[in-house]
């Protein structure tokens, strides 16, 4: 599988993790009591076995083995950062132009071809993942992957002069959470999730 030996190398820096620096770095609680630390993602609960990392869904649902790799990562962060504000692309990313083609293709074109006229169903998608409202585009929403991790997505919509277009931005301290390689991941899965379809890894 794509991210057998990624999520592999992760869940071997997990399991050498004192808990409380876990909980200290990432928002995530430990649960002494279950031996599970409870993370929030994509404004869904999960539980994390501490050390190895097994990790369970609220409601019981099949996780894609790509959401399992960044949930990883992300309880890998060394310290807590806290977000900046500032908003920068993927392209602003490091290394970010090289991988930006299946970025597009994948993560950002599909959400302003389901959402370019539906505005009511984009704030729908948005608020059940969490999302705040931000002034950007013609509606947009800071959307909180992680509890420290927050992502933001922004659609215009279609006029008589311009197709709909939509884009998915980082927080600038994003990269101190996760590499451009994973932040590649991060955001394409939330274009799937917004558009409700299953993650399609590739």
């Amino acid at each position: 599988m794509k991210y057998n030996q990624a999520l592999n190398d992760a869940l071997v820096s997990f399991t050498a993790r004192e808990v409380y620096s876990v909980e200290k770095a990432t928002g995530a609680q430990y649960l002494q009591a279950q031996e599970d630390l409870r993370l929030s993602y994509f404004n869904q609960e999960y539980f994390i076995g501490y050390p190895k990392g097994q990790i369970r869904s609220v409601i019981k649902e099949e996780i894609d083995q790509s959401d399992q790799l960044m949930i990883i990562q992300y309880l890998n962060a060394q310290r807590r950062v806290y977000p900046t504000g500032k908003w920068i692309s993927f392209l602003e990313l490091p290394g970010g132009p090289n991988h930006y083609p299946p970025f597009l293709k994948r993560g950002i074109e599909p959400l302003a071809n389901k959402f370019g006229e539906d505005l009511e169903g984009f704030i729908q998608a948005a608020q059940k993942l969490g999302g705040q409202e931000i002034k950007m585009g013609d509606k947009a929403f800071l959307i909180p992957a992680f509890p420290y991790l927050p992502l933001a997505v922004a659609l215009w919509q279609a006029d008589e002069e311009f197709p709909a277009q939509a884009n998915i931005l980082f927080d600038s301290s994003n990269l101190d959470y996760l590499p451009t390689a994973s932040l590649y991941i991060l955001g394409i899965n939330l274009s799937f999730k917004l558009r409700g379809e299953k993650i399609i890894s590739g």
